[in-house]
This record gives structure tokens, sequence and C-alpha cells, in this order.
């Protein structure tokens, strides 16, 4: 028998736009941080501003120093 995920099953899994979007941001500064060029085309793909990205490196300096 084959299981579906309900509406309310599939609600439990998504996040909100800004968290979605504070994630993306994380990662693009990780891979900053191991050596790869963050381009303009790079940041909006990833739908991100540089001045996003700046407020976010603020937010996660403490994390990204580790």
């Amino acid at each position: 028998m084959k299981e579906e995920l309900t509406t309310k099953m599939h609600a439990e899994f998504t996040v909100s736009e800004e968290t979605d979007r504070k994630l993306r941001a994380l990662s693009l500064l990780q891979m900053e941080r191991d050596g790869l060029n963050l381009t303009d085309e790079r940041l909006e793909d990833e739908g991100i501003s540089r001045e996003q990205l700046e407020e976010y490196r603020k937010e996660y300096s403490t994390l990204l120093s580790k």
C-alpha cells in the first residue's frame, strides 16, 4: 500500500520565506568562508542581495567565527 502525504503533513515540512532566505544566506557565507567567490550572479540565483548578505553576515558572525 502506497502512503501519500496529506496537505497537513506537507505543512509540517515547510519553512517560512524568511527562514528559507536565512538558510540560503548562511550557506552562501559558508561557501565564501571555504574560498568560493560570491558573484552577483550566484547571489541573484539565490535571491539574496549584497545588502541582505551583509546583514546576515552580522547576524551569523559568531557562528561563522568558529
